[in-house]
């Protein structure tokens, strides 16, 4: 595995040179930067380990994340990794950015997760109920035309052929 250490993400290692920064990829980050890494968690996302590493960067603690496996290639073609990110942190840092994960899960409020939960269900009724006008509106449309366009143009229809036949 080759680890960018200016972007503190981690390679396949076939990539030769970082796609973001093009700066030289190292294969073993711990010799390089003087210090060995550990495994901290695994997030689902991309977006989940970029906050991870801002929350860890605010109190200066450097991160590393890479992917599992083939996810790389599975986030580039569909768009998400199924696999997840792995972040890695220097040991000394471990403990604290430990307390750093666990404060900031506390810090999010009950309430707010609550409302958020009840904002989505809100949100997916009003879809629900827009979908349900919609169709509503289409029978209504098809009934018109079933009941009243078809009759209507068929009798101008007859009108315009008795008006042809009266002429001739």
């Amino acid at each position: 595995m080759s680890w960018c250490l200016k972007c503190n993400i981690g390679y396949e290692d076939h990539v030769k040179k970082c796609p973001s920064c093009q700066g030289k990829l190292v294969n073993n980050p711990e010799t390089e930067k003087g210090e060995d890494i550990t495994k901290l968690c695994n997030v689902a996302s991309l977006q989940d380990a970029h906050m991870i590493k801002s929350l860890l960067g605010a109190s200066n603690i450097p991160v590393l994340f890479k992917s599992k496996g083939s996810g790389e290639y599975l986030q580039i073609i569909a768009g998400a990794n199924y696999q997840g990110f792995d972040i890695y942190v220097p040991v000394s840092s471990l403990n604290e950015a430990r307390e750093i994960m666990t404060k900031a899960d506390e810090d999010i409020p009950m309430e707010d997760v609550e409302n958020v939960e009840a904002d989505m269900e809100a949100v997916q009724l009003n879809a629900l109920d827009t979908n349900v006008k919609q169709r509503n509106r289409l029978m209504l449309y098809i009934i018109f035309i079933l009941f009243i366009g078809i009759p209507l143009v068929s009798a101008f229809i007859w009108y315009i052929m008795n008006m042809m036949d009266n002429k001739l």
